[in-house]
């Protein structure tokens, strides 16, 4: 099977708003409490599906960008259909998908500091 890659540019609907961290953008997305077994779901689902998941904060310190690794083009459409069932848990986000390159490669088995 072939490995399957996405790329996501997620803005800020405050344009001019920057963020020092990946942490505090997602801390400053959402406008309303969010249910943490939503977010716990959407957690299980990528756990699930994806073999691999990176997030950046870019170098205008607006966006982030989030790839994830598929084991399958069957697994995407999996997550995918889970993910559009589960909604949306960060209201003041604006999602782009990207395409991928076919130069771009990345490495998902990159450790944490602490794992």
């Amino acid at each position: 099977m072939t490995k399957v890659i996405k790329k996501w540019q997620l803005n800020n609907k405050d344009k001019d708003k920057t963020f020092g961290s990946i942490e505090e953008f997602f801390n400053h997305s959402s406008s309303v409490n969010v249910d943490t077994d939503v977010l716990d779901n959407h957690i299980e689902n990528d756990d699930s599906f994806c073999t691999g998941k990176l997030g950046f904060l870019n170098l205008d310190s607006k966006h982030v960008v989030i790839v994830r690794e598929f084991g399958s083009a069957d697994m995407y459409e999996q997550w995918n259909k889970r993910r559009k069932e589960l909604g949306d848990i960060d209201d003041l986000i604006e999602e782009v998908e990207m395409p991928v390159q076919r130069n771009e490669a990345y490495d998902f088995n990159v450790e944490v500091d602490g794992e």
